[in-house]
């Protein structure tokens, strides 16, 4: 999943959609503090 989130942000870095990319990359970051946070793998 983590991977395929990657590439789509490679898309949208290539496209110039640098906002799609910073929002993709925050709720990657705050998707993985959550599941560490409540112990979900």
């Amino acid at each position: 999943m983590t991977l395929l989130l990657f590439m789509v942000m490679l898309v949208l870095a290539g496209l110039g959609q640098w906002d799609m990319v910073l929002a993709v990359l925050i709720g990657l970051a705050l998707g993985n503090v959550g599941a560490w946070l409540l112990g979900w793998d």
